[in-house]
């Protein structure tokens, strides 16, 4: 591909399946079902999140109960989030707008008091129940209409008070924060450097995201993203590919020769 642009991000994460696609109905709102709401995230990409020094701290909490500030029991394990990801949904309520949904690889929401899922979380877990501290009646109202799934898998309401193309921060109405990697999977105890975030984030920034992955990553992995900021556009392949570390990814696409990254 001799003088050709291709603009890419590259992040690092280890493969999992492609996930099925969540049941949204038709009369969902079409213009946030794009950008943040179109990823999936596993549990390497999603951590509490220490924001005096930005730091991640462990896996992520479940803030379906309690508040923050009496935090004891909420964080979830490896045991809780193994075979399962996360994504994020429009809640359709103006002060809590992102929903935060927890979802088994079968695609089947996780809800805390169903058959089976006994013993996989938290005794106290209230994900997928009306129940929930952190849902809002508009909440509920919005997404019973219009997803298929309705407010099952929620984990939590909340809001986005920090983006950048890397990854965000996701604060939920009971004040527990979450740091959400884009593009790249973590072990836990890294610190994130911001590359200019926005503070003052809009559903439509969130909608309009392109950098992060449609594909769920863990901890040995990036994402490779193609077709972004570019009119040179790579052909015949997917959008998002995955590269493990240590391991060649051999691409092609357009006609163009292979090459190696």
């Amino acid at each position: 591909m001799k003088n050709r642009i291709l603009s890419r991000v590259l992040v690092l994460c280890m493969v999992l399946n492609l996930f099925p696609t969540i049941s949204i109905l038709a009369d969902a709102d079409p213009s946030y079902t794009t950008g943040l709401f179109a990823a999936k995230f596993s549990q390497n990409q999603i951590f509490d999140f220490i924001q005096n020094n930005s730091r991640l701290n462990g896996l992520s909490f479940d803030s379906s109960w309690g508040t923050s500030s009496m935090s004891g029991g909420h964080q979830f394990s490896n045991a809780h989030l193994t075979g399962r990801y996360f994504v994020y949904k429009y809640s359709g309520d103006n002060s809590y707008p992102v929903a935060l949904f927890l979802y088994n690889n079968d695609g089947t929401p996780v809800v805390s008091d169903e058959a089976g899922n006994f013993g996989t979380l938290s005794t106290d877990s209230l994900i997928g129940l009306a129940s929930n501290v952190c849902l809002t009646p508009s909440g509920q109202t919005y997404m019973t209409e219009n997803y298929g799934d309705g407010i099952s898998g929620l984990v939590a309401q909340g809001t986005v008070t920090k983006l950048d193309v890397n990854g965000l921060l996701f604060v939920s109405k009971n004040d527990f924060g979450y740091y959400i990697a884009g593009n790249q999977g973590y072990e836990g105890d890294e610190t994130i450097v911001w590359d200019n975030p926005d503070t003052s984030v809009t559903m439509d920034a969130l909608a309009s995201i392109t950098t992060f992955s449609d594909v769920a990553l863990t901890s040995t992995q990036y994402a490779v993203i193609y077709n972004e900021n570019t009119t040179d556009l790579v052909t015949n392949i997917p959008a998002t590919q995955i590269k493990t570390q240590g391991i060649d990814l051999s691409l092609s696409g357009g006609g163009a020769s292979p090459f190696r990254i």
